[in-house]
């Protein structure tokens, strides 16, 4: 299976993928500054107040890579130092994150798989819960969403200057008993007047724990919006 990466997607599949950025904004940032730092938020507000060399320095002696720390560095200079403006760059990250996991749903499995995948992470407690938390979990995620549309637009790319070098009768001979199979398999004839009659395409289902999982996620949410 070839990642389709640049496949022409609907004006109103992108509707879509824009009201599922905005819920998972608002989800992302209600009550963002309710509590104050906690211990490990508090040591990375405390790391991003040197200087970056110290930053790189004492990454040595740590366990977590020093980007994280310089970025929030930056972005503390900007936005400031309350506790809604050092989680929120966690916020920007998980939303980010919500955007690449329905283009790789798109590029792999279409835009509907697409819209149910990137829902399901939006609503996810655990990904809200770790986009209110000034440290590098959110980032974490953004890297390898990242690294995977990155992998799958590398495939696309590779599959599509493949098939433009190949030799354009054999495409042809190829693609025309492709069809022929096709239309074997999915042809129904019909016995009183011998008619073809195309079986009607799949429509995408989500499947029962998929289902259960979204309502657990909805329910838990308008309990914590209730209190």
């Amino acid at each position: 299976m070839t990642p389709k990466v640049g496949a022409r997607t609907t004006a109103g599949a992108w509707l879509v993928l824009a009201l599922l950025l905005l819920v998972a904004a608002l989800l992302r940032a209600h009550r963002i500054d309710a509590q104050s730092l906690w211990y490990d938020e508090g040591n990375s507000a405390r790391i991003a107040e040197r200087s970056a060399q110290l930053i790189i320095e004492g990454a040595a002696g740590d366990i977590h890579p020093p980007l994280y720390y310089l970025v929030l560095k930056a972005w503390r200079a900007v936005f400031g130092e309350s506790e809604a403006a050092l989680r929120s760059l966690s916020l920007l990250c998980s939303v980010a994150t919500v955007g690449l996991a329905w283009l790789i749903g798109r590029a792999w499995f279409g835009a509907r798989a697409a819209t149910w995948g990137a829902g399901l992470l939006a609503l996810a407690p655990f990904a809200v819960y770790y986009a209110q938390e000034a440290r590098m979990y959110a980032m974490l995620g953004l890297w390898a969403s990242a690294s995977t549309w990155a992998a799958s637009w590398r495939m696309s790319s590779s599959a599509r200057g493949s098939s433009r070098g190949t030799n354009s009768n054999l495409v042809n001979h190829q693609a025309e008993r492709a069809s022929r199979r096709a239309e074997a398999i999915t042809r129904v004839t019909t016995p009183e007047r011998g008619e073809i009659i195309g079986e009607p395409p799949r429509r995408f289902r989500m499947p029962p724990p998929t289902a259960f999982g979204c309502c657990i996620a909805a329910w838990r949410w308008l309990r914590m919006l209730a209190r």
